[in-house]
């Protein structure tokens, strides 16, 4: 069983873990601690029964949108709902919001294709969005 509660401080270095086996363009430890300290963030961790943390979503409301920015999941627990928890849990906890947002790597098609199972349609292409001059793919859905 997964809980899914606001990171802190202490799970910093689990999370940076976590961005560098998970995303090709891993946050960095100062990165995610500022997402701590921002009003308008949240960073939500999945956490087991042990308090062992598996995966973390980062996400930013701006008035009545959310704005996924990072997701990472433990390679020994993906394909087990953890992922698709995270982002879930993150949209419900936000009261009032109406769109959700995100982009995903253009040549990822996995990453993609998970994200529409989740709701999401693709709604433009953004050249050039990622290092090394990868597209992405804007993507959203309603909350």
């Amino acid at each position: 069983m997964i809980e899914v509660e606001r990171a802190t401080e202490a799970d910093l270095a689990r999370l940076t873990e976590l961005s560098e086996v998970s995303l090709r363009d891993p946050w960095s430890r100062n990165a995610l601690a500022q997402e701590l300290r921002l009003p308008e963030a949240r960073l939500l961790v999945g956490r087991t029964g042990d308090g062992e943390v598996v995966g973390y979503v980062a996400v930013r409301r701006i008035v009545d949108e959310l704005h996924v920015l990072s997701l990472a999941v433990d390679p020994g627990w993906r394909r087990l709902g953890v992922g698709k928890k995270l982002p879930g849990h993150a949209i419900e906890a936000e009261s009032g919001v109406r769109r959700v947002h995100l982009e995903a790597r253009a040549e990822d098609p996995t990453a993609a294709a998970f994200y529409r199972a989740l709701g999401f349609v693709s709604v433009a292409r953004r050249p050039a969005y990622y290092p090394g001059s990868q597209d992405a793919l804007s993507m959203t859905r309603p909350a």
